[in-house]
């Protein structure tokens, strides 16, 4: 069982305190430390694979064994060469840019060069529905068959569909500042929130 503790967690720089204060000892800001709930719990796995059992040990690096750790080929050649290669399995890439600029129609042309029919790609769209995706796909000659669609902003709930979806090639969430979490007591796109989502 989770042990949770109550924490004031400040919205303008997302350092957090035990008590609460009418000012931010870190930034100075005034009145931006909003009560938090915060669930003490490490997860036994994550999407990730980087939370172990707690019982792995130190190894050189030298012995390191990388079989199963192979880059997954992205057709996209200036992509892959921002990637160093390709997709690393397991990592979060973060992808940020002005608005417009064209961040969701490039991760919509990853998930249908990602994705085949043994795994498909959970593409999670917190801005658009799914209709306004189908249409953006069709303009790009995206069929879509390996890209499956979730509309949905809490994280939880997200986490819990790409378990359902057992091959699973990528999740790309779409995007991040609009995903929350029901283990914090606060708005989603603030700083406490997209660092717990992401």
């Amino acid at each position: 069982m989770a042990k949770t503790e109550t924490r004031w967690v400040c919205q303008e720089c997302g350092w957090s305190f035990i008590k609460e204060m009418g000012r931010c000892p870190h930034c100075s800001a005034w009145d931006s430390l909003k009560k938090t709930v915060v669930r003490d719990e490490l997860p036994a796995t994550s999407l990730t694979g980087r939370v172990g059992s707690g019982e792995s040990l130190p190894t050189p690096l030298s012995q390191v064994d990388l079989a199963g750790h192979a880059r997954i080929p992205v057709a996209n050649a200036e992509f892959a060469r921002v990637l160093g290669g390709g997709l690393v399995p397991g990592s979060i890439i973060l992808i940020g840019g002005e608005p417009g600029i064209g961040k969701s129609t490039l991760l919509l042309q990853i998930a249908a060069i990602l994705g085949d029919a043994q795994h498909p790609v959970l593409y999670v769209s917190g801005e658009e529905s799914p209709g306004q995706l189908k249409r953006r796909a069709a303009r790009l000659g995206i069929t879509g068959d390996t890209i499956q669609v979730l509309a949905e902003t809490n994280v939880d709930f997200v986490l819990q569909q790409a378990d359902r979806l057992l091959t699973l090639q990528a999740l790309i969430v779409d995007s991040i500042q609009t995903t929350h979490t029901g283990d914090l007591d606060s708005a989603a796109g603030n700083v406490s929130q997209v660092r717990e989502c992401a």
